[in-house]
C-alpha cells in the first residue's frame, strides 16, 4: 500500500516566502486602489450635494449662505440647507479619507448646543446638534469669502465685499452679509462651491485660499475634490487652490475661480 508523504519544513517555509513576497507586492497596490476608491466616493458625495446645490438655488435664486450667529453659538446651515433636498441623506456629508468623527454627528438634546424653533427657518430639526464651527467637525467646507475676505484684506473693495458664495449671515449690516443671489455668480463653471477641507475641528465648514488652517484639504493625493456651481467636480492639488497673492498678481486664473464676479481681485 502506498503511503501518503506530508510537506518537508523546507517546502512550508518556501511556500511562506512566495507567500510573503505576493503580499508585500500586493499591499501597495490594495492601498492606492482603496485610496482611489474613496477618492471616488467623496466625488460621488460633492456631486450629490452639487445637484441638491442646483435645486436649491433654483426654487430660492439664492446660493445657502455659509453661518449665522445667534450671539452664542455660529452654526453652519448650508449643509442644513442643501441636506432637505438630499432626502436628509447626512452620510453624503462625509469624505470616507477623513478619520471617524468627522462625520455629520446624530446626535439630540437641549440647551445652547442644540436647535430651538429659531433654528427652523435654516432646515435644523427641533433638537439637534448645531454645526457649531469652533466645536462641531466636518468633512467638506463651502466656500464662503472667496480670495477676498473684508476683515483680512484692507482695504475693503469698493460695493459689496462678498465675492465668495456668502459668509456669515447676520453679521454686521457693513458687511453686507447676506444670502448671494444667484444671479451675482458670473461662470458657474468656473466658480469654486464645496471642496474637502482641512479638518480640525475649527471652522470646518469654509474654505478660505488666503488662510492656511481654512485651506481646501490635502487628503487626495495632497490634494482636494471640488465641486463647482455648475455641478461638475474636480481634483486639485492644495499648492494649486492656494497659489494666490492679490498684492503680486500670483494665481490670477486660480484667483478667478474662487470669486463670484470671475475677477481674481478686485481692489
Amino acid at each position: 500500500m502506498r503511503t501518503r508523504r506530508g510537506f518537508t519544513l523546507v517546502e512550508l517555509l518556501v511556500v511562506v516566502g512566495i507567500i510573503a513576497v505576493l503580499v508585500s507586492i500586493l499591499l501597495p497596490s490594495l492601498g492606492r486602489a482603496r485610496k482611489v476608491a474613496q477618492q471616488t466616493v467623496c466625488a460621488s458625495n460633492l456631486r450629490s450635494q452639487g445637484q441638491a446645490l442646483t435645486m436649491y438655488v433654483q426654487q430660492f435664486g439664492y446660493y445657502p449662505g455659509h453661518a449665522f450667529s445667534n450671539g452664542t453659538v455660529t452654526y453652519a446651515v448650508w449643509p442644513v440647507r442643501l441636506r432637505a433636498f438630499m432626502n436628509k441623506n447626512q452620510g453624503a456629508f462625509f469624505c470616507p479619507s477623513q478619520e471617524p468623527g468627522f462625520e455629520w454627528q446624530k446626535a439630540t438634546g437641549s440647551g445652547s448646543a442644540y436647535a430651538s424653533g429659531a433654528e427652523g427657518r435654516f432646515g435644523y430639526e427641533s433638537g439637534e446638534l448645531l454645526l457649531d464651527v469652533f466645536r462641531v467637525p466636518f468633512s467638506y467646507g463651502y466656500n464662503d469669502w472667496g480670495c477676498v475676505n473684508p476683515g483680512k484684506h484692507q482695504p475693503t473693495p469698493v460695493g459689496e465685499p462678498q465675492h465668495g458664495l456668502g459668509g456669515d449671515l447676520g453679521a454686521a449690516k457693513n458687511q453686507d452679509t447676506h444670502e448671494l443671489r444667484s444671479s451675482r455668480v458670473k461662470s458657474a463653471s468656473d466658480m469654486i462651491a464645496i471642496a474637502d477641507n482641512t479638518t480640525d475641528g475649527l471652522w470646518d465648514y469654509n474654505i478660505d485660499p488666503t488662510t492656511p488652517t481654512e485651506y481646501p484639504g490635502r487628503i487626495h493625493n495632497k490634494g482636494a475634490n471640488v465641486l463647482f456651481c455648475d455641478g461638475h467636480v474636480m481634483w486639485y492639488a492644495q499648492k494649486e487652490l492656494v497659489n494666490i497673492d492679490p498684492n503680486t498678481g500670483t494665481g490670477q486664473f486660480m484667483g478667478s475661480l474662487w470669486n463670484n464676479d470671475h475677477v481674481p481681485y478686485v481692489p
